[in-house]
């Protein structure tokens, strides 16, 4: 099982991540998914840049909190960052509900599913090794 998040009043306690709000981990979700090579149904052609990226986001206005610039997408693509799990709370669920709505061919269930531990493992040597 992966450890999510857990938010109360504004403070964010985790062991790995952290995030102002659950809002946060659906968009960093979606990012790396736009940067990965398992993109959850989204057209490899989709957005032509970083800033593409951001336009996109910001369309979403719950999403405006999250602070997003160029070179933070580009943080992540450099590292090769692996997409986590993202939980089906409210806020994310809207975020995904606009994604479909714009690119409808993005698979949600795929993007929701928990990978366990060992996947997570597995998927990181096999980055190494590449």
């Amino acid at each position: 099982m992966i450890s999510k998040p857990v938010y109360k009043s504004g403070v964010t306690f985790s062991q790995s991540k952290s995030y102002k709000s659950y809002i946060e981990t659906s968009v960093r979700g979606f990012i790396k998914a736009c940067l990965s090579d398992k993109r959850y149904g989204i057209p490899v052609d989709y957005f032509a840049s970083y800033k593409s990226i951001i336009e996109f986001i910001r369309l979403y206005e719950p999403a405006n909190e999250v602070k997003l610039s160029i070179s933070s997408i580009s943080h992540l693509k450099n590292r090769n960052a692996i997409s986590r799990t993202v939980p089906r709370t409210p806020e994310n669920e809207g975020f995904i509900s606009f994604v479909k709505s714009k690119i409808p061919s993005f698979n949600d269930d795929l993007f929701f599913k928990e990978l366990s531990a060992d996947s997570i493992k597995m998927l990181k040597n096999n980055k190494k090794n590449s």
